[in-house]
């Protein structure tokens, strides 16, 4: 199964990130905590080049404590800036401001032996759609800047920013991969709500997502079979009671209900990839 997603406007933002980047000093990846890798564009580190860059696993809260540990080892262990957070509460921030203090000191002094006087720290934003960038943003500028909600793409161009003093940031439209070549990198997007519903089939998208539940022994999986898609959520929905006229499951609402709870960690804070399977 080959996924695609592209639109218009991720198309004409990578061209424009192309055409900025002379301007920015550093860039900042926003990954989701529980997808670190395929939230992860390899094709946007290659376009930054030898520019210093930050990796921020976000929604933490959403994640297992004990797999986000494991990924910010991997990380360190490669020598990259990175730092773990949830953009709807303050955990970890200031390890996170921390880490741009000490980048803005280290670009400071390069353009200091370059004659150059100019002390503003130029970051540009980066990540999927729905990764949290916007809250981030917000969060480190300590009021809204930028428009967030739940739906993926509400960024749609690039936009300068001032933070503080000092730190400009320029937040860039989520983008995804032209074309994803596994279904379980698709799917895994997907439940973290990275691309539009319309993208991939909600009953799909929740047996994949029950499934992974069941797996873990998720309390409401408890007792539903996983055999195949149309079984478990006739059974999740019988769980539920969400019965239609003349006693039929609403499969629409039972997988609507899956997807939504999953996405906002009412089933626990569960990771969907983990690192050692990369090694």
């Amino acid at each position: 199964m080959k996924f695609s997603w592209f639109p218009g406007h991720m198309k004409k933002a990578l061209r424009q990130i192309n055409e900025h980047l002379s301007l920015i000093d550093a860039v900042i990846f926003i990954l989701d905590a529980r997808i670190p890798k395929s939230s992860f564009n390899p094709e946007l580190e290659k376009i930054i080049g030898k520019k210093k860059a930050l990796y921020v696993m976000n929604k933490t809260d959403l994640a297992s404590p004990a797999v986000t540990a494991a990924w910010l080892k991997k990380f360190k262990n490669n020598d990259m800036n990175v730092a773990a957070v949830s953009s709807k509460k303050t955990q970890n921030f200031k390890e996170l401001i921390k880490i741009l203090e000490n980048i803005r000191e280290e670009v400071y002094e390069t353009k200091t032996k370059k004659n150059r006087t100019d002390k503003t720290l130029r970051l540009m934003v980066m990540g999927i759609p729905n990764s949290g960038k916007s809250t981030i943003i917000n969060r480190l500028a300590g009021k809204n800047v930028v428009m967030t909600g739940k739906k993926a793409g509400l960024t749609k161009g690039l936009q300068w920013l001032s933070i503080s003093r000092d730190i400009e940031i320029m937040d860039a439209p989520g983008i995804f991969y032209p074309k994803l070549e596994t279904e379980e990198a698709a799917w895994h997007l997907a439940a973290v709500g990275a691309a539009k519903e319309t993208v991939f089939p909600a009953d799909e998208l929740a047996f994949h997502i029950l499934k992974f539940l069941s797996e873990r022994n998720c309390g409401f999986c408890v007792d539903i079979p996983t055999n195949n898609p149309e079984e478990a959520l006739h059974f999740a929905g019988l769980k539920k009671n969400f019965i239609k006229a003349k006693g039929a499951v609403d499969y629409e609402r039972t997988a609507a209900y899956i997807i939504t709870n999953f996405r906002e960690g009412n089933f626990g804070a569960f990771s969907l990839e983990f690192p050692q399977k990369e090694e």
